[in-house]
């Protein structure tokens, strides 16, 4: 929801191209985390662009809430995650 506050309506496609990255995001989390509906996200957000480009605001707002919900307990779900299982190579970040 940030994204359209902080930028104007008028550069969907740049939000569109964020949402593919999202989206990526989210299949690539889907191997790891059983989070319910994280592969519904990039259906979300595909249409939350579609409505966006279609200037519909009251479609817009759960489509955009209900992606950033499922993105709030996956986020939840990795800070519940001991940080040694999500770094590669453990040599890169030893001080």
């Amino acid at each position: 929801m940030a994204l359209f506050i902080l930028l104007p309506t008028k550069e969907w496609l740049y939000i569109g191209f964020m949402f593919i990255t999202f989206s990526g995001i989210a299949l690539k989390e889907s191997y790891c985390f059983k989070v319910k509906g994280l592969n519904l996200v990039p259906l979300l957000l595909i249409s939350s662009v579609l409505v966006l480009w279609m200037k519909e605001p009251t479609i817009l707002a759960p489509l955009a809430g209900l992606s950033g919900f499922i993105y709030a307990v996956l986020a939840i779900e990795k800070w519940k995650m001991p940080l040694h299982f999500d770094i590669g190579n453990k040599a890169n970040y030893d001080i």
